[in-house]
């Protein structure tokens, strides 16, 4: 789902509106990613809960911190890999099906 906004910007002119008013593209991006992983935090947080609240032994108590980790780190690695493939979509329903797709699989 991060995909989906930067090919929405893509397609709108958005993010040539902004890089024309002064935000650099690294600004741009690190704005982009910082604004992302806030958002991975909210679902990240509630599987927490979720994992103490049933008290799994695999999921919680010590090995709480090596999940959240895991999972942490596999949201901070594919957000940038979302954000190279976004340059190959120009609609964001079809950007975000097929990446869906690709990370099942």
């Amino acid at each position: 789902s991060f995909v989906v906004y930067l090919v929405h910007e893509k397609s709108s002119n958005g993010k040539h509106q902004q890089l024309l008013s002064g935000v650099g593209p690294t600004m741009y991006w690190v704005n982009s990613y910082v604004w992302d992983m806030i958002n991975f935090l909210v679902p990240l947080i509630a599987c927490a809960c979720i994992f103490e609240g049933f008290a799994v032994a695999s999921y919680s108590g010590g090995n709480l911190s090596a999940v959240l980790a895991l999972l942490f780190l596999y949201g901070a690695c594919m957000t940038p890999f979302m954000y190279c493939l976004e340059v190959f979509f120009s609609v964001a329903s079809t950007a975000y099906v097929t990446l869906i797709v690709g990370n099942i699989f």
